[in-house]
């Protein structure tokens, strides 16, 4: 995996992420630490895995699908690997105090607040 863009999950349950790679200039660190060495991430979550395919890639898609086109479907292998990494990620969430209420908490932002200089 490329070192910018590392692996990200929700997990799915407690806030709608998904399993996906995000660069990390998107990212807001926090002081909180989990420990997750005992997730063990399937060796299929890759670059290709992570690719979008080609028939997918381009604005004109993008804009056809506001317009009424149907959205893609996750397929079911997807939503097995976001199961099994979701699984272990909550094991290591719930053994940090009132961290799944925070993970499930809406985060926004004001106007003129600037994240790298928040202190959470």
């Amino acid at each position: 995996m490329k070192d910018s863009f590392p692996p990200i999950a929700g997990p799915y349950s407690l806030n709608g992420v998904p399993l996906r790679r995000v660069n990390q200039a998107y990212v807001i660190v926090t002081s909180q630490v989990v420990d997750i060495s005992a997730v063990k991430v399937p060796d299929t979550l890759n670059d290709a895995y992570f690719a979008v395919p080609a028939d997918v890639k381009g604005k004109e898609t993008i804009l056809a699908a506001g317009a009424g086109k149907k959205a893609t479907e996750v397929s079911e292998s997807r939503k097995k690997d976001q199961q099994a990494v979701d699984e272990q990620v909550l094991v290591a969430v719930k053994k940090v105090a009132q961290l799944d209420g925070y993970l499930k908490a809406r985060f926004s932002l004001k106007k003129g607040v600037k994240p790298h200089e928040i202190k959470f």
